[in-house]
């Protein structure tokens, strides 16, 4: 009787655990929202060999972005949400034919508005950065000023590359991201070195949301660089 007891209270623990991680009450271990995002993904085809990513977005601290991928995301390429133990997919960047391209923004405001969140221009830059990780852009490559320069000079050269990234991750990416307000929220415009695109060519991106961290919109075009005087703007700056 004793030890039925005992079995009785561990089961009622291990049960009210798994209640609050389901709801979020209490966050569950990183690994096993891990394996939550990869039971998503790929069920029903096993987990072995999934390879999950977190993707980095601060100002979702009850929700983990995972990249979920296999033979190193040429077979199963997904972008999954966890809350708690539940998941929601976000993309599905390998999916032939391609998913229409408003799908990722329009379930990440979903996601977003459920948080009820309020951003000032510090929380909409790191809102920012996760916006460019989930379409798969690298904040830590954000130019400005000479670094557009060093950049396209280095493409070719493996070493050259590596000396441009080393020196842009040295400084947090939101240090090198101006955002503005305007009467729908903020908005920012920069260069970034695209070196996950064919060339490694320097991109123009410019990014709108509201105050409530919603994406209006994510606009990529190849860099018009000008010396600074045609358009107003600084040397190697977009205007906005």
């Amino acid at each position: 009787m004793r030890w039925g007891g005992v079995l009785a209270g561990v089961l009622i623990g291990v049960l009210v655990l798994g209640a609050l991680w389901w709801v979020n009450a209490l966050a569950p271990p990183e690994r096993l929202s891990r394996a939550v995002a990869a039971f998503y993904a790929l069920y029903p085809a096993s987990t072995g060999g999934a390879e999950v990513e977190r993707i980095e977005c601060s100002p979702l601290p009850s929700v983990r972005l995972y990249a979920v991928c296999t033979r190193g995301c040429d077979e199963v390429w997904r972008i999954v949400a966890v809350r708690g133990l539940q998941a929601e997919p976000l993309a599905n960047p390998g999916r032939l034919p391609p998913e229409p391209p408003d799908l990722l923004q329009r379930r990440f405001n979903a996601l977003v508005a459920r948080q009820r969140l309020e951003l000032d221009a510090e929380g909409a830059r790191r809102m920012i950065a996760c916006v460019m990780r989930l379409n798969g852009f690298h904040p830590e490559l954000i130019l400005r000023g000479n670094d557009i320069a060093a950049a396209m000079a280095a493409v070719g050269d493996d070493a050259a590359e590596r000396a441009v990234v080393d020196r842009l991750t040295a400084s947090p990416a939101t240090d090198r991201m101006e955002v503005e307000e305007d009467p729908e929220g903020y908005r920012t415009r920069f260069y970034f070195w695209d070196t996950a695109t064919l060339g490694r060519p320097v991109m123009d991106l410019d990014i709108r949301m509201d105050r409530r961290g919603l994406v209006r919109s994510v606009v990529t075009r190849p860099a018009p660089l000008t010396d600074g005087t045609a358009s107003g703007n600084t040397p190697g700056t977009p205007p906005i």
